[in-house]
């Protein structure tokens, strides 16, 4: 043979073969086509018995080595890698339903591996029993194997040895169907799709909550990381095991018959190109790689038990994961109580529409005499809506309290006011006076733009002050969450007092067609029954709510520019007169400062005075602050001017039950907060960024600050040390955006940042454990966050105590490369940029570099809470706010950002009214974090100077929300705000000559297109939110906080000209 070649061999009466032998080494036989066996090793097609395969090999085992493969990868790789992935998506998400992918991908394989077991146990069967006949030696070794499966596969061992008689030839093996096709490729056709698709890009997506901005692994995820990653990389190891065995028979394989692929194996018909050397390599590697599948059957039978038993346990498993799929993506209802007895015991029978309702009520609350207000929270897991499966809800966890949130909603309905509201509406668009001029005698909701009508008899609903006697300013609107459920909302227009008697009361409501509602079976059958009875409700209604709510209306009526004359209802009613006008009556408690913001203040203290006492002394940053990444920048790019940024870790005392891997769900420890004595001591991460102007400033020596701002400078000394607030789900990383980095290089600022934990990207995996099998935890995102603002004052200290003097913090020359070479800190300037001889405000001190915060969006939200927490400690001279708001329940379900976690949210409960009420629940913990809480009167500790820019046509942070934290925060809005006048926030003169202006102020920039496109009622919008990331970009709103920031001066922004700060619509 002159050249080397091969050549496929089909359908010919011969062929020539190539047989091993272990004398001659090769040798060619001429045997008819049909006596010799194909091999199939992806089993990607299969053909008939009549089709002609020629094969390279010569021995049964050889047929055995692709099922062997396809065995060990599904046993040893694929069904581990799947069973860690479903112990991760259960630990992430707590539900069986999200298992289903892996449930299902795991079953397919095993009963594949079932199918390859069966055909080996054949092979052996058929293999052994040839061997049996051409070699008397291997006979003698298995002469006492006695084949207990013989007849279970109905081999005739005589029979197929007597086909044998004529040479080493071997029998066909069992033709195959469509059904071995089918459980026997697609389960490796998956292997190649999901290994080397869709579980890797599912990988990628939970990467940024496991893995910090530094690149450092989150501690707390530190077992899912390793799981994850280790899961990954055996799936390649799959991946690639499939496609090359696949491989290896695509490219052999031509058509066989109409609709199958099959195996092509080609004919020596020369000597190869690359000689006999290699051949003979190649065929010594096979030999030793046939020994290892010559085993006798027995081992393989107890392989079958094991995959059976598999395959019986995952497919069990599947049902579960398919029958919770079924439970939470089904059209199914929340069941109806059996018990009427309970259910009557627990539920307020004053408003059926709920069993909860209306909430918060004395119902939920229990006498409880060690507590400041003398009751306590009393919520039961059956009063509330149960989750998807019938668990219960277990609001427990806020049985700490004693009493409700002092700005969460109102809950309650009457069955037909929705009705008149849409009635209503339709008026408005046929004539737009009757918003602004109500028809006299005619009761309707008050929204958030008619807070002044809610305190006259104009107003459906009035919120009264039981202890003062007074009506409270609220909104009142048709909760359309869930339009085929409504409920009705009222939300107080500010935060309402601490540890105070609350009620409120329903009056004249009309249906639609303005017909007065009856009063609510439940008010009927209270004031049916009789006093002395024993009923505590009764007479504390009759004696104290009653002519607490008929003295308010008096006062009310003395006081009100209105000067309408109410009429009486409520003194008639009390003299029997007109027993229909009060429809519905219930009143509550709200919860003590010491229940509610207790517990942040208590760890807030404990943390100073911890570092204050055992590392102050003096301050020993080189054993608590650590330097974990340092990047240098170029400063060549003029839009992104950063010199330095550094990522470092703080040691910061542990308040929490747990510290490390597994315990992102921790709580408080009650103990340590109560002793102020730290669990441990725990690390919280920070970034720093230093922009290129305090760099050349500190190599140039510039100390003189510049006259005014001056954009082009390239040398800026130190101003503002300004620590940044992110988004709602993001990280620390995102004080890192440009227009950031360009006001720090302007304007001489260093940027410090950290996550807030609880809410921040890496809380995600438990914010969604939360939302999608356990509300309960939302205690853990509360401490978490408690935590997170004790860690950043832990930054606040380290930044006013020796931060500047690291040597990270200082800078050299690049051409000074040698030993010892002079570094230079950066220099400092106590003047701002304006003219240093105007009046300072607040929060300045000479001779030292002030400390500023600016949270945007939910910086903006949870920094209102941060900030005025921070009032005692000094720590922070003054804050900004950028689209911020208060509180989160009234924010969420008005936010565009609000619609996907709804859509998870309803994988856990039956419907948006039972969302509401989670939510209800959730502003209680909330209330622990954020201004509502922590501003609710009388306030007992100073609040650093602020000032709040919202955007008017925000669809995510409504202004609305903006508005109700001004007025907590007691700010002003400037004369040439675009919206005004805004009810209870009064109006105050900007910065001049002779005056700072207002300490803490609210500016608004209008963006009138997207305004006027905001729905009337809570209803989620799908598409906006350019205002949004607007408002921080616009240079007149970003100048007031240079201002602001530099000198405590509250300027004017919109002063400039009448549409300073009004745009047609946000283009940014």
């Amino acid at each position: 043979m002159d050249s080397a070649a091969y050549q496929p061999v089909l359908g010919s009466t011969n062929a020539l073969v190539m047989e091993e032998d272990q004398d001659m080494g090769e040798q060619f036989h001429d045997e008819p086509s049909n006596t010799h066996n194909r091999v199939e090793p992806l089993e990607l097609g299969e053909i008939d018995d009549t089709t002609t395969i020629i094969r390279t090999t010569t021995s049964m085992d050889d047929a055995m080595v692709w099922p062997h493969i396809s065995l060990a990868v599904t046993i040893w790789f694929v069904v581990p890698v799947l069973a860690a992935g479903m112990v991760l998506a259960f630990s992430i998400s707590g539900r069986i339903w999200t298992c289903v992918l892996f449930s299902l991908h795991m079953t397919l394989s095993l009963f594949k591996a079932r199918w390859h077991n069966h055909e080996l146990i054949q092979l052996d069967k058929l293999n052994y029993n040839s061997n049996d006949n051409n070699n008397k030696k291997q006979d003698d070794q298995f002469t006492n194997y006695q084949d207990d499966d013989a007849h279970e596969y109905g081999e005739d061992a005589n029979g197929y040895n007597s086909q044998q008689q004529q040479g080493r030839h071997y029998h066909h093996p069992p033709s195959k169907g469509l059904v071995y096709f089918w459980m026997t490729s697609l389960p490796s056709l998956m292997d190649i799709v999901l290994f080397g698709l869709v579980y890797p890009a599912i990988a990628v997506g939970f990467r940024p909550f496991f893995v910090e901005s530094d690149g450092t692994v989150v501690i707390e995820w530190t077992h899912h990381w390793r799981t994850l990653t280790v899961a990954t990389t055996i799936g390649w190891i799959i991946f690639t095991c499939r496609v090359l065995v696949g491989a290896r028979m695509l490219l052999h394989s031509i058509p066989a018959s109409t609709y199958y692929l099959t195996t092509t194996y080609y004919t020596c018909t020369s000597i190869p190109l690359l000689g006999t050397c290699v051949r003979c390599g190649n065929l010594q590697i096979w030999r030793r790689i046939k020994r290892c599948f010559r085993a006798p059957p027995r081992p393989r039978i107890c392989w079958q038990i094991m995959t059976f038993v598999l395959t019986l346990s995952s497919t069990c498993f599947l049902g579960w994961t398919i029958f919770s799929l079924i439970v939470h993506f089904g059209p199914f209802e929340p069941a109806q109580p059996q018990d009427s007895t309970t259910h009557n015991t627990l539920c307020n029978p004053l408003d059926t529409t709920e069993c909860s309702f209306p909430f918060p009520s004395m119902h939920h609350l229990k006498v409880d005499t060690t507590t400041e207000t003398g009751y306590r929270v009393n919520l039961h897991p059956d009063t509330f809506p149960t989750l998807k499966g019938r668990i219960p809800l277990s609001p427990e966890f806020l049985n700490s309290l004693d009493g409700f949130s002092t700005a969460g909603p109102l809950l309650f309905y009457l069955e037909g006011m929705k009705e008149s509201h849409e009635e209503y509406l339709q008026q408005v668009q046929q004539n737009e006076l009757l918003k602004t001029q109500p028809k006299p005698g005619v009761t309707r909701l008050r929204g958030h733009e008619e807070l002044d009508w809610s305190i006259t008899p104009y107003s459906t609903t009035l919120l009264l002050d039981v202890d003062a006697r007074e009506l409270v300013p609220h909104s009142a609107e048709i909760d359309y969450l869930d339009p085929q459920r409504p409920l009705v909302m009222v939300y107080p227009a500010a935060p309402l007092k601490h540890k105070t008697h609350y009620a409120l009361a329903v009056i004249n409501a009309t249906d639609a067609n303005g017909q007065r509602l009856p009063p609510t079976p439940g008010m009927m059958d209270l004031f049916q029954q009789q006093q002395g009875d024993g009923n505590k409700q009764l007479d504390r209604i009759k004696h104290k709510v009653l002519p607490a709510l008929e003295g308010a209306t008096h006062s009310t009526v003395s006081a009100n520019d209105h000067k309408h004359d109410w009429g009486g209802p409520f003194g008639s009613y009390l003299r029997s007169r007109d027993p229909g006008s009060l429809q519905l009556l219930f009143d509550f408690v709200t919860a003590s400062k010491t229940t509610q913001i207790g517990p942040v203040r208590a760890v807030r203290d404990a943390t100073l005075q911890y570092i204050d006492k055992e590392w102050d002394q003096p301050w020993k940053l080189d054993n608590h602050v650590r330097a974990i990444r340092i990047v240098e920048g170029t400063c060549r790019d003029s839009t992104y001017p950063l010199a330095r940024t550094i990522h470092g870790e703080l040691d910061v005392p542990w308040f929490m039950t747990g510290f490390g891997p597994g315990q992102r769900d921790a709580t408080l420890d009650a103990a340590a907060v109560q002793s102020g004595v730290p669990t441990t001591i725990g690390k919280a991460k920070f970034v720093v960024h230093i922009p290129c102007s305090l760099k050349e400033s500190a190599l140039s020596h510039t100390t003189t600050p510049a006259n005014k701002i001056n954009k082009n400078a390239t040398a800026q000394p130190l101003r503002a040390v300004m620590e940044f607030g992110h988004g709602l789900f993001f990280n620390r990383q995102e004080s890192g955006e440009s227009f950031l980095i360009q006001m720090a290089h302007e304007n001489g600022y260093i940027i410090t940042a950290m996550d807030w934990r609880g809410m921040s990207q890496y809380d995600y995996p438990l914010v969604l454990r939360t939302m999608l099998a356990k509300p309960s935890l939302f205690e853990s995102i509360r401490d978490n966050i408690i935590q997170g603002y004790a860690n950043k004052f832990a930054l606040q200290h380290f930044t006013r105590h020796g931060m500047l003097e690291l040597p990270w913090f200082q800078f050299s020359h690049e051409h000074d490369d040698s030993e010892g070479v002079a570094t230079h800190v950066i220099p400092q300037s106590f003047d701002p940029l304006e003219d240093p001889n105007l009046p300072k405000g607040e929060g300045t001190t000479d001779g030292f570099i002030p400390s500023v915060f600016y949270g945007i969006s939910q910086g903006g939200i949870l920094g209102a809470g941060y900030l005025s927490l921070s009032g005692p400690t000094g720590l922070i001279a003054r804050g900004a706010l950028g689209v911020p708001g208060t509180p989160f329940s009234l924010i969420l379900s008005r936010s565009l950002q609000f619609v996907g976690y709804d859509l998870a949210l309803l994988l856990n409960f039956y419907n948006n009214r039972h969302v509401r009420i989670f939510l209800s629940l959730a502003q209680m913990c909330w209330d622990s974090v954020e201004a509502s809480g922590v501003l609710g009167l009388p306030l007992d500790e100073p609040v650093p100077p602020a000032i709040l820019q919202a955007g008017l046509g925000d669809p995510i942070v409504p202004s609305l929300a903006a508005e109700r934290l001004a007025r907590a925060m007691d700010a002003k809005i400037l004369p040439h705000n675009p919206r005004g006048p805004l009810y209870g926030i009064p109006q105050a003169q900007a910065a001049d000559a002779n005056q700072p202006g207002p300490r803490t102020a609210l500016t608004e920039m209008l963006y009138q297109k997207d305004y006027e496109a905001l729905p009337v009622d809570d209803e989620l919008k799908s598409k906006g939110g350019r205002v949004h990331l607007c408002v921080r970009l616009e240079p007149v709103l970003q100048h007031q906080l240079n201002v602001f920031f530099q000198s405590g001066r509250t300027i004017d922004p919109c002063a400039t000209n009448k549409t300073a700060c009004v745009r047609e619509k946000a283009i940014c």
